[in-house]
C-alpha cells in the first residue's frame, strides 16, 4: 500500500520488488480465500477478538502487502489509498473537502457518492479545483503534491475552509454544473461628436452557470488594460452595455472591451471581446475637417465669420455664421455678397470646396477671396 501517512508501528513491510505479477495475485488470492473462510467459521468468534490481518492496495500490479495488528471487524475499505481506513477517514477522496461537508448525496447520478467522487457535479471540472483548492498536477487531490495524510485521513496542510461559491448564489462551485463560454457579440467602434452619449456591447453565453462581465479601457492604443468602475461617465461596467456620458475630446483613440468569466467554473477559460474604439470629434459645421472653433468660415460662403456674426437675422434658430440664408428671403447669402455659387449650394465657387488650415476656403473662382461685404 502507498503509505502516504508515513511510518507505522509494529508493521512488516514487504517491497513489490519481492513480487513478480504471479506471485502477486497469488498471494491476494490465497490471503483473501483464507479471511472468508475464517470469518465464515469463526466469524461471531472473530468480531470480538484483535488479531492479525493483512491488507493490501487495489493498485495494479503490486500489493505493497503488510501485516497489521489491529482491532477490526473485517478487512476495510480505503477509497483514496492513504492508509486510513474509510470508516475512520474524514475526507474519503483527500480533496481537502470533509466527508461530512460533500455527504453521501449523489449530484451527478453516477453512481458515485459525493464523497467518494472526485467530480460531484458530473461538469468535468474536479471538485478540488471547483472548491478554490490548489491542484497543480491535476491529480483530483488537494495540493501541488501527492497528498500525505494524518492518522484521521485529512491531508496535512489543507485547512478544510468553506468550498468556494464564487458567484455567490447559495450552491458551492463544486455542486454547481459548469460549461465553456462562448462570446456571442462584439463592441463595435464608433466616430461621435464631442457632448455625446455613447453605448458600446457586448455579449456571451453559457448552457449552465453564472457569467461574470467587467469592461475594461485602454488609453495607450491597447498596451495595458484596466478594469473600469462605475462613476464619472462611466455605468453598465459590469453590464453586456458600457454607458458613456457627455464624451468629451480627451477621449478619442480610447479602446474598450468586454472581459466574460464563468466564477463557478474554474475549468473554463475567461473570454475577452474584440476591441472597439472611440474617437470624439468637434463641431465642424460645413465637414471641411476644420473644427468651428478653429474655423474662420464656418459656412464656406466666403465672409468671414466674423462679420457674418453670431446673431440670427431671420429668427431661424440658426446663427449667421452657420446660416446659407441669413435674412430669410430665399436667396444664399454667397450670391447676395457678390460670390459666384456654382453649385447653388450656397458655398463659394464649386463644391467639394477646398480650404485652408482656418477653413478659408482656397478654390473660389474669379479671384473672389473673402471681401468685405
Amino acid at each position: 500500500m502507498n503509505l502516504r501517512q508515513g511510518k507505522f508501528i509494529d508493521k512488516k513491510i514487504t517491497h513489490p520488488s519481492l513480487y513478480n505479477k504471479f506471485q502477486s495475485y497469488l498471494l491476494k488470492s490465497s490471503f483473501s480465500l483464507l479471511l472468508f473462510i475464517s470469518f465464515l467459521l469463526y466469524g461471531n468468534v472473530l468480531s470480538a477478538k484483535s488479531f492479525s490481518v493483512l491488507v493490501y492496495s487495489n493498485k495494479f500490479p503490486y500489493p505493497d502487502v503488510y501485516i497489521d495488528r489491529v482491532s477490526s471487524n473485517f478487512l476495510q475499505q480505503d477509497f483514496d489509498d492513504d492508509g486510513v481506513p474509510d470508516s475512520v477517514d474524514e475526507d474519503d477522496d483527500n480533496d481537502g473537502i470533509l466527508d461530512s461537508v460533500e455527504g453521501n448525496g449523489d449530484v451527478d447520478n453516477d453512481g458515485k457518492i459525493n464523497k467518494f467522487d472526485d467530480d460531484s457535479d458530473g461538469d468535468g471540472c474536479s471538485d478540488v479545483l471547483e472548491a478554490g483548492f490548489p491542484d497543480a498536477n491535476n491529480d483530483k487531490y488537494y495540493g501541488d503534491d501527492d497528498p500525505v495524510v494524518n492518522p484521521q485521513g485529512r491531508v496535512i496542510g489543507a485547512p478544510y475552509s468553506t468550498p468556494a461559491d464564487a458567484d455567490n448564489n447559495g450552491t458551492k462551485d463544486y455542486l454547481e454544473v459548469g460549461n465553456e463560454l462562448n462570446i456571442t457579440g462584439h463592441p463595435t467602434s464608433l466616430n461621435v461628436l464631442v457632448g455625446s452619449n455613447v453605448q458600446f456591447t457586448g455579449a456571451g453565453t453559457v448552457a449552465n452557470g453564472t457569467i461574470t462581465f467587467n469592461w475594461q479601457i485602454s488609453t495607450d492604443g491597447g498596451g495595458s488594460w484596466a478594469d473600469l468602475s462605475n462613476g464619472g461617465a462611466y455605468s453598465g461596467v459590469t453590464t453586456t452595455t458600457l454607458s458613456i456620458t457627455s464624451v468629451t475630446i480627451g477621449m478619442t483613440n480610447y479602446s474598450y472591451r468586454l472581459y466574460m468569466r464563468t466564477p463557478a467554473f474554474k475549468c473554463g477559460d475567461d473570454k475577452i471581446t474584440n476591441v472597439a474604439a472611440l474617437t470624439v470629434f468637434l463641431p465642424d459645421f460645413d465637414n471641411d475637417q476644420v473644427p468651428d472653433e478653429d474655423d474662420l468660415d464656418d459656412d464656406n460662403d466666403g465672409i468671414l465669420d466674423d462679420i457674418e456674426g453670431t446673431g440670427d437675422l431671420d429668427n431661424d434658430g440658426k446663427p449667421n455664421h452657420q446660416d446659407y440664408d441669413s435674412d430669410g428671403d430665399g436667396c444664399k447669402d454667397v450670391t447676395e455678397a457678390g460670390f459666384t455659387d456654382g453649385n447653388n449650394d450656397g458655398k463659394l465657387g464649386y463644391s467639394p470646396v477646398q480650404v485652408n488650415n482656418q477653413g478659408k476656403v482656397t478654390s473660389g473662382i474669379n479671384n473672389e477671396d473673402y471681401q468685405m461685404v
